[in-house]
């Protein structure tokens, strides 16, 4: 499984971007993107995140819509 833990200052950076964010989740190699209408702060984000790892038997990651921003951050 690929290590795909976003610190604090990444988040807030997506953030920044103000570019519609996704929740990028599923087990192993694969998962699925879903739309992410929350608020746009890291607390509420990780809370979100923490929460779709369902105690890590899954990962989790904050991305954008076009996928660019994240590959320019991480």
């Amino acid at each position: 499984m690929k290590n795909w833990q976003q610190t604090n200052e990444q988040i807030e950076a997506l953030i920044a971007t103000n570019l519609q964010l996704q929740i990028v989740s599923g087990e192993g190699e694969t998962g699925k993107a879903e739309d992410y209408y929350g608020k746009r702060t890291v607390k509420a984000i990780n809370m979100r995140l923490t929460a779709e790892k369902c105690n890590d038997t899954r990962w989790a990651r904050l991305d954008t819509i076009d996928g660019h921003a994240l590959n320019g951050i991480i």
